[in-house]
């Protein structure tokens, strides 16, 4: 479900439609968290933080992204 939710959330993302993409990313962190898919979980707040900067709300871009940070360190995931 983690995964349907994300692809939901980057449809509604490249349609503009960015608080229904936030919804759908924040529904699959949830389904992601559960799961213990903690790289899925830090891609979610990755495109978060991107919707928030492109509306320039860069506070909350922060705030997303270094929860991402978090969650890829975690993991020891380097890309």
């Amino acid at each position: 479900m983690g995964d349907l939710y994300y692809n939901i959330g980057v449809n509604n993302e490249n349609q503009r439609r960015y608080p229904e993409a936030i919804t759908s990313y924040q529904v699959s962190i949830k389904y992601r968290e559960e799961s213990g898919n903690k790289v899925g979980v830090a891609f979610c707040y990755r495109k978060i933080g991107s919707i928030y900067d492109i509306q320039g709300n860069h506070a909350e871009a922060l705030a997303s992204f270094l929860n991402a940070l978090k969650c890829y360190e975690n993991v020891g995931y380097k890309d």
